[in-house]
This record gives C-alpha cells, sequence and structure tokens, in this order.
C-alpha cells in the first residue's frame, strides 16, 4: 500500500525528481508501505487509511534510502592534501525504521501511549489460557 507519492517526495525535497528519481521513488515508496505495514501489525484484512502522518514516514523513509542506497556508516573521499568525509546515522539506514518512528507508529495505531498494555492481547491471552490454542 502507497502512503505517499512521488510528488510528496518532490515537495519534502523542494526540488522536481529526475525520471530515474521518480521511477526510483516509486518502487521505494512500495516498498515503504509495507515496511510500515509491517511494523504496525494489523490483523488480517485490516485496512489502514493514508493520513499526512502516513504519507511523512514514508517519504521520510524514501528519502533516507534515496540519499544513503548501499547503507553506507560513512564514506571518505581523498584528492591530494584535499580529503572530505560524511558519516551517516546508524540508527536505521534506508529503509528501516529507528526506534522513535517505530514509537511514533505504535502511539498513531493505538491513539495513546506505547507503553500501554494493547487490550487486545489481554483477551487473547486469556482465551488461550482458559480455551488453550485450538490444538
Amino acid at each position: 500500500m502507497a502512503f505517499a507519492t512521488a510528488e510528496d517526495i518532490e515537495k519534502r525535497l523542494g526540488r522536481p525528481l529526475s525520471d530515474a528519481q521518480r521511477e526510483q521513488a516509486e518502487a521505494l515508496i512500495a516498498d515503504a508501505g509495507a515496511v510500515i505495514l509491517a511494523e504496525l501489525n494489523l490483523p488480517e484484512g485490516c485496512e489502514v487509511e493514508p493520513d499526512e502522518l502516513l504519507c511523512g514516514m514514508t517519504c521520510t523513509l524514501v528519502m533516507r534510502a534515496m540519499a544513503n542506497p548501499q547503507g553506507l556508516a560513512s564514506e571518505s573521499e581523498t584528492l591530494g592534501a584535499h580529503s572530505h568525509s560524511r558519516g551517516f546515522s546508524r540508527n536505521g539506514g534506508g529503509l528501516t525504521l529507528t526506534e522513535n518512528e517505530k514509537l511514533i507508529l505504535r502511539r498513531h495505531k493505538y491513539k495513546r501511549l506505547s507503553g500501554t498494555s494493547r487490550p487486545e492481547s489481554v483477551v487473547e491471552e486469556m482465551y488461550d489460557y482458559l480455551y488453550g490454542d485450538g490444538s
């Protein structure tokens, strides 16, 4: 499921994408949607309505993946006496959600602080305890 479009990426970058970048962004948008849905861990058949938070999260994942496609921790170049190095965050690269992004998604899903217990998991555990798992 796509929660964003290539146009959303362009708005956040403040510039148009080339044809190759647009093609890459569209593929990454689909992949980022799958990562977000996997993290939300919704029951089968449950639909998610795209909204601004999911659009922004998708764009963040896609722009991070496009900026560092190899998932490097750092890179450096040297030309004679001049050298340039650049470090990348190790807390989530490419389409990997950071711990903070996971927290935001949990809060978005449950509409409350993520530290609270999930009522549905308590019910499932109690049912399994009382009636077994059906095997």
